[in-house]
């Protein structure tokens, strides 16, 4: 449902946006993902990867922050060239509110 409602949100609807999620007990979890993934600290509250096509949320998570690393897939998934970093969190801020 959330989903549905970021790719309505963004007016972006790919055909496929297959992600995992992978809910982590806090945001010290949160950054071992990120460095394990990365190689390197971040003090992210949540983060979506490229890399691994998958969300790392802690157990309580904000909607909005969840609303906006399903809003990083979804612009992932629609694009089918790299875009610009910039344009990708962009999008992804403006999916935090419906």
């Amino acid at each position: 449902m959330v989903e549905r409602e970021v790719s309505k949100t963004l007016q972006l609807f790919p055909a496929n946006t297959k992600y995992r999620v992978l809910i982590v007990p806090d945001r010290a979890a949160v950054a071992d993902e990120y460095a394990r993934i990365y190689g390197e600290p971040t003090q992210a509250p949540a983060f979506y990867s490229s890399r691994e096509n998958l969300i790392v949320i802690p157990r309580e998570c904000e909607l909005n922050i969840l609303r906006h690393e399903i809003g990083h897939a979804v612009v992932q998934a629609y694009f089918k060239a790299p875009i610009p970093g910039w344009l990708h969190e962009e999008l992804a801020q403006r999916s935090e509110i419906p």
